[in-house]
């Protein structure tokens, strides 16, 4: 395609591209047409980055969710953990609260 562009450029700046001339209508049509597939395929190429970002950002928010909950559940743990002990003798909330940490 360069070669054909340079070629035409080559022509059209010399003078020597002629409107009537098949050869050189052809080559106009050729180099429209690879254009023209240049252009579907990088249509093709952006619509597969921006789906592509699209489930990236999903999952960004999907992983920022699950921490979220895992903070959550930690915190839910502790304060269980901190009401066993309360309730508990020490010495046994102790091995419960290590017990559930072995779970963990």
């Amino acid at each position: 395609m360069e070669k054909k562009k340079q070629e035409l450029e080559t022509r059209l700046d010399d003078g020597g591209f002629d409107e009537e001339n098949p050869e050189d209508m052809q080559l106009l049509a050729s180099l429209e047409e690879e254009e023209e597939d240049l252009n579907k395929k990088l249509s093709g190429l952006l619509s597969a980055i921006e789906v592509s970002t699209q489930r990236q950002l999903q999952l960004e928010e999907q992983l920022q969710s699950t921490r979220a909950n895992v903070n959550n559940l930690d915190t839910v743990i502790k304060e269980a953990e901190a009401e066993i002990e309360k309730k508990v003798p020490l010495s046994t909330g102790r091995s419960l609260s290590l017990r559930a940490r072995r779970l963990r």
